[in-house]
């Protein structure tokens, strides 16, 4: 389900224009902005977030500009924002931003009969802007005259409350919630789900308070309705009433705090401090509280989430900021941050000297409160006066914070050709103002928000009173100035207690159970605070303390306790804790050794407790010496980024832009960055991947040299704080690399001095992708899992995960003598949470270094160990020996590899574990990673087409293969693998008594090529290089010895003289000589031109991170042994007997009998680390159903499974225990369908990712144009993979690192390799290599280089000539596809255990032969592949498909099909192993000879449901397929199902009322389908001269309408209508059949065609301008009968 707008409300009056945006459309959109506020208009382009984005809409839009494309369609954002404002009844006026685009979907039902405006690039926005402006003045006219301001009564991001419904409190949770000039909206979530509000409020009599209602939308679901008064306090309105839902009612309370006017910008005081002065800052923080001052104080719950994002949040909001200052203080990073960003913006700063000033004279920090007024507290005895002072001057802040705002100006502005006009008013009232202005922005005299906008300019300020001295310096006059910020970070709730009590204060109890008794336990106290539980109390054993955590969604959750008896024993306790109105619940089990029973607790709350966490970056570490420079960029930045690194090296400069990883580039950023260089943009700060990098190098404290990549952009939030006060360059584009980089250079020298002369290699100790391990609690093991672990340079970092949580590790190391061993320690922060300190000594072998030693937190102490591979730099590179074969000779090949671990080889073999995720990228990573690949060589290795990628791919990157023959070679000496082997060393295996002898011969190869391998690296060129102004020069050494070298190249990369290209250097220079990375080819190439060479490493950028399989988790039944289970009731214990019991992927399945009767079970766990949740519907036979819900762990090789049973208000108890075949781990990834034979398509499709849509659309019209037929799908999954199946004859992905990282790429790709359709790759990318699953599937294929469009015309010719021998015979005569069904409407079941499982499928196609589909099913995901073929009546067919669930196993299913006029019915029998039941599906024919179209769409107005019931009835009965929204046709967002509804229809029938012509949504579905020429029939129910006048009489007034008003023509009428039907189905039939196939040219002002159409054969020729415009003179030759 997604998120849909809100119901309906009235028009907002706002005063601006807002454009609405995606991401790739900021530049565009901001500069519309520009040209519209120029030309006086007040308009915004907000943030790309999306509550921003919705509140803005609510709160200041008076009409919204939508900028339309495909990729606007495609963006959730704009989705859910467009949705909101059209819902909402703003004006929407829409741009086309993009050319040969038309809206369709949700975005076509929205914008349906809209006039809109082109402006595609930033070029038409002057010629464009006044068509623009006359759309919008209907709209703005009185805004430009006398601008409206709203009253917005409420902070809509603090507000909590609740609903009542049966007796208990059910929790409502807001994202946002706007009240505004008579409206409310909102958006939020509660038990049921996401909803929104919207409605309306009146003032009462007393002019404060209003009564209210307003409707609340549950996404996708049903209407409450709820209205009521207000009251109100200073800070909050209190809204209390009713909700309505049918016959339901009851009361509900929301509490929001006012948005008061008159109040302070600000929110708080900040306190800003060292921990080392904590307890006399609480003393000051407790003072500030009595008084009602407002403060920031990080252990009070507001640092929280990101240390970054929330010091921001801190020093953003706060009216003053106030510094407790000491040497300590001065020496502390993040008091440097918070200082230096305080005074960056500019706020009231409060110095409170702790110690001396002197300590820290010298010091940033005594340069910042030089000239501030401090306040001294050395002296305890002055304290009070001290802070009655602070107070003073606290009070006097926030008086002038007041005064401040009360006297803003509103100022409208117009800036337009060097002139700037205005008017507005302030503290002495009205004005005006006028002035000029140069390209500088200068001598002018700034009034208003303009001053503010100015200034910066001249002061480098934006404080109001620095700006005032600046200006009032200049001579300039001024008037008070708003200081507008491009963003506020959203402000995060205010962390609070849960739980704060104890047993003698009277608001907890708690007991446990032994033996049948019932035991109290006595707290002094207990406390429950974000996510951490902590205790201690007394009972019959002892005195004891209590640790753990909880975590809470929704009002329920889970929580682990250690509950440590003094100088005794421990006591786990695990349970759920949940609400029950103001009480909170614990209840579960303890349990110590093999003991166990129950404990509960009941805890009174104060009031209702939210959490809400972010992750944050891990703790400080000392600075890194890498020696590179690293680029730090997100997903938009790529060129850019890579520009940079390009310019930089050309300055002998090294640097590394490295791939868009968050894991791989933190690792680059531990292990080589010296400096690390981030492009701040908006776009940068909003990406996560650029916050988490940035954040840890921050941490690790590698510098940082800032780029401004955008103009009109100021950092704020995280990015803000970590570049606080750091000098930065602009760079926002390619063409200000070259006249700024000098800038940029000196200003990275500080730091790359030493590395420029002489470079650091650093020692990088470990392999961070082969670590295991565990730590040691009360006995038991827990494993450590790690995505990163990295030890460089006396430096240890890591991130992982393990029972606690997701953690982050850092820490140092030192070599104890014997020099191979080290001593270390390290920080281990659980994130969000507490840290852990480790330390210890390692050990080693060959090739593992092994981590032993002891954990501490608080008292808690214990051991660990940790296994990490070693990266011996004087050893392989490859990691292992791979074995490549075919699953004929797997017995043999189990042999050999148990044969090579005992001789400690490590080897890649698929059925080790090593062939997981997907098949593609686990190839990749078998054979990059090799240091040797063992092929076992047959003739059915030869026919595999997974083993000719393998090896294939591995002559690709040049590795050392050994053919072990198993047949004899004459047998595929032909064919591919012989022409790879022919040259190849073999062993031969086939006597099996030379067994032995070949496993040495094999072995000692092996030990050859890991020598070599070892001499390769130890010998490895150590080059640096200069590439500058045509000349190449540098000098580094090999095998041979150390060597200097020098040459020239062009502009196109081609060496001019004599030169040597060496290693790497050599690899960078082949592709531009000979367009290959195959070794053999760059060879020929190099050599042709009389160039020396040596062997070329070809890098790879990428490893795919290997997954493992699923598995079922457990299977059985009572009779079998392995299943004992229980349920409790009136204190008696009754047992369930299972017949069967399935726990598999998430899923809970079986059936039983108990006291009560038989009953199935059906539910679902989630399981992490061994511990989960699990919920299960027990369905009693012909009876009543019961819930379960409990918790689910793992005992060894036992699983617990317990929790309690409901029913009404009913419940208790239950116990399930289940014996394992063998420990489970969970971890999944969606895996492609198995293997099918070529479709036939007649098409070229392009496979592409978001970035290359212009790109992709280009080549594919250029193909057209060569006659050759194309397409360019639409960017969505299930769509790409339906045209590939249907159409495609060949795929061309557009190869880059872009397309490698995308997901959809990889899947379509993927897909199309399965299904064995030809694939012709561009490279479109330069320099790029393809590796991973791309370099796996497109290993060895030939490709064209087209990067941009400028390629295109040169190298078309080559691209189709390498398309040729696929798409010969489709160009000659266009082969037509036999597409049988329609796969969107496919609906069926299978039978198992005499029960019904549905099958849901997403696409089901069968096209010339093949079947293919998609969908989901009880068991899991999955996908089919097969065949059919006809039976002897040619419209039946006998079928056979493979269902593969996905990471799962295979179903065989086979049968014929039967069918009538609209549906086929496939019946026949599945099978797995020694189990078969039936199945049927029904799928809707997509008949050739009938329409495309696939349904009657019935539009109707909601009061006239009955009559169109009866009529989709009569339809239905004539087999017509309709479109009814009450009969499931109205799903998901209500646009893109009207959409879907006009789109796929074959007429609409238009029920037309009074109430029809005044519906909203009746209007957006006729409306569209006239614009999208649809054949409509009105059916009229009243009068139409009612609505003669209406929008509506205007669309059906020349239309043949039916008259059903009187009830006794009802059956005549619907025979008319059924006629006026058919006839419309036969003539899309005839449509379909006629229309023309045609082949047709369009290229340098000509038209040329082929085709044929009812009357015949046709040729056809012409002219066309560039606008597309036939000439008056222009002829188009059509057959003389016409």
């Amino acid at each position: 389900m997604e998120k849909i707008s809100p119901p309906k409300a009235s028009r907002r009056q706002g005063s601006k224009v807002m454009i609405s945006y995606c991401s790739c459309q900021y530049d565009l959109a901001q500069k519309i902005t520009e040209g519209l506020i120029a030309k006086g208009i007040p308009a915004v382009c907000p943030p790309l977030r999306m509550h921003e984005m919705i509140k803005i809409a609510a709160e200041e839009a008076r009409v919204v500009i939508p900028l339309t494309s495909e990729a606007y369609e495609a963006s959730n954002i704009s989705k859910y924002v467009l949705s909101y404002v059209d819902e909402a009844g703003i004006p929407i006026v829409p741009v086309k931003a993009q050319d040969r685009y038309s809206q369709s979907g949700w975005l076509g039902v929205i914008c349906a009969g809209a006039l809109w405006t082109r402006i595609t690039n930033a070029n038409d926005i002057e010629k464009r802007l006044d068509n623009l402006i006359g759309q919008l003045h209907p709209y703005i006219s009185d805004t430009l005259d006398d601008e409206q301001r709203l009253a917005t009564l409420v902070d809509g991001t603090l507000i909590q409350g609740y609903y009542m419904q049966w007796g208990k409190k059910f929790d409502m949770k807001f994202d946002m919630f706007a009240m505004t000039n008579g409206y409310i909206a909102g958006q939020g979530d509660d038990e049921i789900g996401g909803f929104v509000i919207n409605g309306k409020y009146t003032c009462l009599s007393d002019k404060e308070d209003f009564e209210f209602q307003f409707k609340k939308h549950y996404i996708g679901q049903h209407d409450v309705q709820y209205s009521g008064t207000t009251t109100h306090n200073e800070s909050q309105f209190f809204f209390d009433g009713k909700w309505y839902l049918n016959h339901l009612s009851d009361n509900f309370h929301l509490e929001v705090s006012r948005n008061q006017s008159s109040g302070p910008k600000g929110l708080h005081i900040m306190l800003s401090y060292q921990w080392n002065n904590q307890e006399l800052v609480k003393r000051v923080a407790d003072m500030l509280k009595q008084r009602n001052i407002p403060i920031w104080f990080d252990i009070a719950g507001d640092m929280k989430g990101n240390i970054n994002s929330a010091m921001a949040y801190g020093v953003e909001g706060a009216v003053m900021v106030i510094s407790f200052d000491t040497l300590a203080y001065s020496k502390s990073i993040n008091c440097q941050k918070e200082l230096t960003y305080a005074v960056q913006l500019k706020k009231n700063i409060v110095p409170i000297l702790l110690e001396n000033e002197n300590g820290f004279q010298n010091t940033w920090l005594r340069m910042i409160i030089a000239s501030l007024n401090g306040i001294n507290m050395q002296d305890d005895s002055q304290f009070n006066y001290a802070i009655d002072t602070l107070v003073q001057r606290i009070s006097t802040a926030l008086e002038e914070k007041k005064d401040e705002e009360s006297h803003r100006s509103q100022v409208i502005t117009s800036l337009r050709e060097g002139r700037v006009s205005g008017q507005g008013n302030d503290k002495i009232g009205p004005f005006t103002m006028a002035g000029n202005y140069d390209n500088e922005g200068k001598g002018f005299q700034p009034s208003g928000w303009l001053g503010a906008i100015l200034a910066p300019a001249k002061s480098c300020s934006t404080d109001f009173n620095e700006v005032m001295k600046s200006l009032i310096s200049m001579g300039i006059k001024t008037s008070n100035l708003v200081l507008e910020r491009y963003e506020k970070n959203e402000p995060q709730p205010i962390e609070k207690y849960l739980f704060h009590g104890g047993t003698r204060s009277g608001d907890m109890t708690a007991t446990y159970h032994h033996l049948g008794q019932e035991f109290p336990m006595e707290f002094e106290f207990l406390g429950l605070e974000q996510g951490r539980v902590f205790g201690q109390g007394d009972d019959n054993i002892g005195a004891f303390t209590l640790a753990g955590q909880y975590k809470l969604e929704d009002g329920y959750g889970d929580i682990n306790m250690h509950k440590q008896y003094v100088g005794k024993h421990s006591v786990i306790y695990r349970g759920k804790i949940y609400f029950e109105g103001m009480t909170c619940v614990i209840e579960g089990h303890w349990e110590i050794g093999d003991m166990s029973d129950r404990f509960v607790i009941h805890l009174i709350l104060q009031e209702v407790y939210t959490t809400e966490m972010e992750k944050i970056p891990p703790p400080k570490a000392s600075q890194r010496q890498g020696n590179n420079v690293m680029i730090s960029y997100c997903p938009c930045q790529y060129d850019l980024a890579q520009k940079i690194a390009e310019g930089l090296i050309a300055k002998s400069i090294p640097a590394v832009c490295p791939p868009l990883r968050m894991h791989e580039m933190i690792k680059i950023a531990t292990e080589e960055a010296r400096v690390v260089i981030p492009l701040m943009s908006e776009a940068y700060e909003a990406s996560n991947i650029s916050k988490y990098v940035l954040s840890y190098v921050d941490e690790a404290g590698i510098p940082i040299v800032p780029i401004k990549a955008q103009d009109r952009y100021s950092q704020t939030g995280w990015l803000g704080v970590i570049c606080a006060g750091a000098l930065y360059t602009k760079i926002t584009n390619a063409n200000d690399i070259e006249k700024r980089l000098d800038n940029l250079i000196g200003q990275l020298y500080p730091y790359i001095s030493d590395a420029l002369d002489d470079e650091q290699h650093l020692a990088a100790l470990v392999d961070g992708t082969l670590v295991q391990g565990y730590y040691m609690q009360w006995g038991k093991k827990f494993d450590m899992k790690f995505d990163m672990f990295a030890m460089t340079n006396g430096y240890i970092a890591g991130q992982g995960d393990d029972e606690v949580g997701g953690f982050v590790i850092n820490g140092k190391y030192t070599c104890l003598s014997d020099k191979e061993d080290f001593e270390f320690q390290f920080k281990k922060h659980y994130i969000g949470q507490h840290d852990v300190q480790y330390s210890g000594t390692t050990t080693h072998n060959e090739s593992q270094f092994f981590f032993d030693g002891k954990w501490h937190i608080n008292h808690s102490s214990d051991s660990f160990h940790l296994e990490v591979s070693r990266n011996q730099s004087s050893g392989p590179k490859g990691l292992h020996i791979m074995l490549s074969y075919q699953w004929n000779s797997q017995k043999l090949v189990k042999r050999v590899a148990d044969m090579l671990k005992q001789r400690n080889i490590p080897i890649w073999f698929d059925i080790a574990g090593d062939m997981k995720g997907n098949i593609n990228s686990a190839m990749a990573y078998g054979v990059e990673g090799a240091a040797m690949v063992i092929s076992f060589d047959t003739l059915a290795y030869s026919k595999s087409i997974n083993c000719q990628k393998e090896l294939t791919y591995a002559v690709q990157l040049e590795k050392n293969i050994v053919p072990i023959l198993l047949e004899n070679e004459k047998g595929f000496q032909n064919t591919w693998l012989g022409m790879i082997i022919a040259s190849l060393n073999g062993i031969n295996m086939q006597d099996d008594s030379q067994f032995n002898y070949a496993i040495d011969t094999l072995v000692q190869r092996i030990n050859t090529a890991l020598e070599e391998k070892k001499d390769e690296e130890s010998y490895q060129s150590q080059v640096i290089t200069s590439l500058r102004e045509g000349r190449v020069s540098g000098q580094g050494n090999d095998k041979i010895g150390p060597f200097t070298m020098a040459g020239n190249y062009d502009n196109e990369g081609k060496i001019c003289e004599g030169f040597q290209p060496r290693d790497w250097l050599g690899t960078i220079l082949a592709p531009t000589n000979s367009c290959s990375t195959d070794f053999n080819e760059v060879m020929k190439s190099l050599i042709s031109m009389g160039i020396k060479t040596n062997n070329l490493i070809l890098e790879r950028n990428e490893k795919n991170e290997p997954q493992p399989k699923e598995k079922y988790l457990f299977y059985g039944g009572t009779r079998s042994g392995d299943v004992t289970a229980v349920y409790h009731y009136f204190g008696q214990q009754f047992p369930m007997e299972f017949e069967f019991l399935g726990l598999q992927q998430g899923k809970v399945f079986g059936q039983g009998d108990d006291e009560v009767g038989a009953f199935t079970l059906a539910g679902q766990y989630k399981l992490e680390d061994g511990y989960g949740d699990i919920n299960m519907h027990k369905q009693y036979i012909g009876k009543h159903s019961v819930i379960y819900r409990g918790e689910i762990y793992l005992q060894r090789i036992t699983c617990v499974i317990e929790g309690h049973w409901q029913i009404n208000n009913i419940y208790n108890r239950f116990f399930i225990r289940l014996t394992l075949p063998e420990v489970y781990e969970r971890e999944m990834e969606k895996i492609l369908s198995s293997k099918a034979s070529r479709r036939q398509g007649s098409k070229v499709m392009i496979s592409y990712c978001p970035c290359q849509y212009d790109l992709a659309q280009k080549i594919a019209e250029e193909l057209v144009a060569k006659g050759i037929p194309a397409v360019c799908p639409p960017l969505r999954m299930h769509e790409m993979i339906k045209i590939a199946a249907e159409q495609a004859r060949v795929v061309i992905p557009l190869m880059s690192e872009a397309y490698e990282a995308s997901n959809i790429s990889k899947y379509v790709l993927s897909y199309v390799d399965e299904a064995g359709i030809p694939i012709v790759p561009i490279k479109a990318q330069h320099p790029y290599s393809q590796s991973g699953w791309l370099g796996v599937i497109c290993a060895g294929a030939l490709w064209t280089r087209i990067t941009n469009v400028n390629d295109i015309e040169k190298t078309l010719d080559n691209l189709i000539g390498q398309l040729h021998p696929y798409i010969s015979d489709a160009s000659d005569d266009e082969q037509h596809l036999a597409a049988l069904v329609d796969g969107t409407l496919v609906q069926g079941y299978y039978m198992q255990w005499e029960k019904k499982f549905d099958m849901k499928f997403d696409m089901f196609a069968m096209t010339n032969g093949y079947i293919v589909g998609q969908g989901d099913d009880e068991v899991g995901g999955f996908v089919i592949n097969g065949k059919y073929t006809c039976l002897s009546n040619k419209e039946d067919f006998k079928f056979q498909f493979k269902k593969h669930y996905i990471g799962q196993h295979d179903v065989q299913y086979s049968g014929t099909t039967t069918h009538n006029e609209s549906q086929f019915f496939f019946d026949g029998k599945w099978h797995i192993d020694d189990l078969s039941d039936s199945f049927h599906l029904e799928v809707p024919r997509n008949q050739s000879s009938g329409p495309k179209d696939l349904h009657i769409m019935l539009s109707y107005q909601w009061n006239n449901q009955e009559l169109v019931k009866r009529v989709a009835d009569m339809l239905k009965q004539r087999n017509i397929p309709i479109w009814f929204d009450i009969a499931g046709d109205m799903k998901g967002n209500i646009n893109t199902a009207m959409a879907y509804g006009v789109e796929g229809a074959a007429m609409v029938i238009s029920f037309n009322t009074v109430a029809y012509s005044k519906s909203i949504n009746c209007q957006k579905e006729l409306t569209y389908a006239s614009q999208l020429k649809k054949n409509i029939v009105p059916v009229l129910l009243e009068n139409d001269k009612k609505f003669q006048n209406t929008w509506l009489g205007m669309i059906i007034a020349s239309l043949n309408a039916i008259n059903m008003q009187d009830d006794n023509q009802f059956n005549s009428n619907i025979d008319i209508l059924v006629q006026r039907i058919k006839k419309a189905l036969e003539e899309k039939k005839d449509e379909e059949f006629h229309r023309s196939q045609a082949i047709t040219s369009l290229r340098e002002g000509r038209v040329l065609g082929q085709g044929n159409d009812e009357i015949g054969p046709f040729t056809m020729a012409g002219n066309y301008d560039n606008e597309g415009k036939l000439h008056p003179h222009d002829k188009i030759f059509l057959p003389f009968a016409l």
